[in-house]
């Protein structure tokens, strides 16, 4: 009876899980046609952004910004309220070369393991901390780990915020060489793409090859703002 009655739990632990999945994915999906993960490809060109926090080192970031500065190349920078708060030099740097400063967050944690409420008050904390060294309303946001859920979303909206993901996932947050780097950007990228990418010192190796080919395919690098406009 044991045996019978386990088997039928775990049966329908299944199912429940296999539910639970394919509500997570229809759910996903949904939120994902609210979300901006390229932009027009009528303006010929691609955005290169990166993902910044405050565990970010200052010194390899520093190597990304000179990269992209002897390249005149505009990206736009994600960037935490935690990291704008101690690095507000940097992120002016950022600024005035005409890079352009987005948010993702007040610190590097998951906005899932945050509610609605509490989603809410990093991104209102984070955006004043950037607003006060740019001089700018922050428009773009985009989440650390690519989490898309409920609440990150509504709480992205009712900032006045437009979500960016990504089309384009360099992969170079996880243990990679410069060469995997530089495929999955070029596998994917076209008029309109939006790369995401991080200050790594393998992203850094990588980064004056990905510029040279998508300049190859006479590609413009421009900031979010710029690819999504019309």
């Amino acid at each position: 009876l044991f045996a019978v009655c386990a088997g039928a739990y775990w049966e329908q632990s299944g199912k429940a899980d296999e539910n639970a999945v394919k509500v997570s994915l229809e759910e996903n999906a949904r939120l994902l046609a609210y979300v901006t993960e390229a932009g027009n490809p009528k303006n010929g060109g691609v955005s290169l952004i990166f993902m910044v926090d405050e565990n970010s080192d200052v010194d390899i970031l520093a190597e990304t910004m000179q990269i992209l500065k002897d390249n005149q190349i505009k990206a736009t920078f994600f960037m935490t309220g935690k990291f704008a708060e101690a690095h507000g030099d940097i992120a002016q740097s950022l600024w005035q070369r005409g890079c352009e400063i987005g948010v993702s967050g007040y610190e590097a944690v998951s906005p899932a393991n945050l509610d609605y409420g509490e989603n809410l008050a990093a991104l209102e904390k984070a955006t004043t901390v950037i607003r006060g060294i740019t001089g700018e309303a922050v428009r773009f946001y985009s989440p650390p780990f690519g989490v898309l859920e409920e609440d990150i979303y509504k709480a992205v909206n009712e900032s006045d915020l437009t979500f960016v993901l990504a089309g384009v996932d360099s992969m170079d947050w996880d243990d990679v060489s410069a060469e995997a780097i530089i495929g999955a950007v070029l596998a994917k990228a076209e008029k309109g793409s939006i790369i995401s990418l991080h200050p790594t010192d393998m992203t850094n190796l990588g980064l004056q090859t990905i510029i040279n080919e998508l300049k190859g395919l006479h590609l413009k690098f421009l900031t979010v703002s710029e690819n999504v406009g019309v």
